[in-house]
């Protein structure tokens, strides 16, 4: 069996929490407050570092949203893309740029430097560097409060007060993640087309969301069928908002790591067996699966970006041995996520 259990940290699992139980609790966000809350949270982190504004406000771009940002009705946390290039001038840390002392800077780099086995040099140049951002947001801000403890070099956790769409503040808080990397990857391990329930009526979607959230939360305390019956939904509808992004996200992981290759964060598509990058972007990591696994069906972006056709795709592709792989993998994967498990996962 292929050992996954680093990679399957890897992906972000949907959801708040890195607050609680403090006094920077937050709680889920309605997605008619995003833009107004996002727009009010990048006008205070541009005013604390100026020189990084027009990045800072490219996060208002929904195209920079990530996961169900945007699309589900409530979100625990709100994931937001953020290049790894802002934090760079050529190979050397921003300092300047982002308004932070050299003298702690340097403090840092050689403490975490000695302490680094398998991190590179941009890998503790970032960590570095966020710790010091994290410490002047928290210093020199009265709202908004970045987490010294669950922040590193992938991502800052912040908590922001919540802004209704009218534009009044209200006594809540969110969680607003900054995730950090390369734009093209961020955005193609993290969105995916989720499955449509046919009933378009908004409080019907919102009731079979908050069945899913109920869910989540301990799937002990009630069946799937008992659930759908609480919130008068159908069980088939509860059973498509059960999918989430970390389905696709683990399945897509499974499959590559069955076939032979894996993927790591900094470097891009890497073959297992020596190491070697063979791809840099996900049109290249497409095209070598393609060239290198020859599989009766070319993969394609459109099939690699949903949970049910990637399934269907690694059923009608992949070989007896690696399709059985595959599936174990992701099972274990959402055994671990304490995850819901889809009907579609065995095979036939």
């Amino acid at each position: 069996m292929i050992k996954l259990t680093s990679i399957l940290k890897s992906i972000i699992l949907e959801g708040g929490g890195v607050f609680k139980d403090t006094e920077y609790s937050t709680k889920d966000i309605d997605k008619n407050d995003l833009k107004v809350t996002i727009s009010k949270f990048t006008q205070e982190l541009a005013r604390l570092f100026p020189n990084k504004k027009a990045s800072i406000t490219d996060l208002n771009d929904e195209s920079n949203w990530l996961g169900s940002t945007g699309s589900a009705f409530k979100s625990g946390d709100v994931d937001l893309a953020y290049s790894v290039k802002h934090f760079f001038t050529g190979d050397k840390a921003d300092i300047a740029g982002w308004g932070v002392d050299q003298r702690e800077f340097n403090t840092l780099y050689e403490k975490y430097k000695k302490s680094a086995r398998t991190a590179s040099d941009d890998q503790v140049q970032l960590k570095a560097l966020i710790e010091l951002i994290v410490r002047k947001v928290n210093s020199d801000s009265k709202e908004l409060y970045a987490s010294d403890k669950a922040s590193g070099a992938g991502s800052i956790h912040y908590s922001f007060p919540q802004y209704l769409a009218s534009g009044e503040k209200t006594d809540g808080r969110t969680q607003l993640d900054l995730d950090i990397g390369d734009m093209e990857w961020l955005k193609f391990r993290y969105n995916s087309q989720l499955p449509k329930i046919d009933n378009k009526e908004e409080q019907y979607l919102r009731n079979a969301e908050a069945a899913a959230k109920e869910y989540y939360q301990d799937p002990t305390t009630s069946n799937i069928e008992q659930l759908a019956k609480k919130y008068g939904v159908q069980v088939e509808d509860l059973k498509k908002k059960l999918i989430k992004g970390l389905h696709r996200g683990q399945l897509m992981l499974a499959m590559f790591a069955a076939a032979g290759y894996t993927f790591k964060s900094g470097k891009g598509f890497i073959r297992k067996d020596n190491k070697e990058v063979v791809a840099a972007t996900p049109e290249e990591t497409i095209k070598v699966f393609n060239n290198e696994y020859k599989p009766k069906q070319p993969l394609t972006p459109q099939i690699i970006s949903s949970y049910d056709g990637l399934m269907q795709y690694i059923k009608d592709n992949l070989t007896g041995e690696e399709k059985q792989t595959t599936i174990n993998l992701f099972k274990d994967a959402v055994r671990r996520a304490k995850a819901y498990e889809p009907d579609n996962v065995n095979i036939d």
